[in-house]
């Protein structure tokens, strides 16, 4: 699999049920068997299992200029422990994981990944291009 945005994504974001500028648009690290599927629509559908730390918030520093989702803002995670990290999905949060809709999963990365927790802080440098597009 390589990088994609969810097909159920693109619809919300068309319908306006996503606002990546006012909305609260979270990162979650996920370990090697984490799996991705079209079909998953919600952050429930990644298991607890496969989750790596506590999710970070994209700042409020986004931009969606040209389709590109942006921001000037790295993610950062503190105190990250756990197994090797060589994931992670962008979802808008909204009360729980159950509610929160899946954007974008990403596997592939120019560089930072995979990278195994040892209690430090990690953090996450958006490519210069943008996160993702549209």
């Amino acid at each position: 699999m390589s990088n994609a945005v969810y097909p159920l994504a693109l619809k919300a974001l068309m319908d306006g049920d996503v606002d990546l500028l006012n909305d609260t648009i979270k990162v979650c690290l996920l370990d090697d068997t984490a799996a991705y599927s079209a079909a998953n629509q919600y952050l429930s559908s990644v298991s607890t299992g496969n989750r790596v730390g506590t999710d970070a918030t994209i700042g409020a520093t986004k931009t969606t200029t040209g389709g590109v989702f942006d921001s000037s803002a790295d993610c950062t995670w503190t105190a990250v422990t756990g197994n090797q990290v060589t994931k992670l999905v962008i979802y808008k949060f909204v009360t729980d994981d159950a509610a929160s809709p899946l954007l974008v999963w990403m596997d592939t990365f120019a560089s930072g990944f995979p990278f195994t927790p040892n209690g430090g802080d990690f953090t996450l440098t958006w490519h210069t291009s943008g996160i993702f597009s549209i």
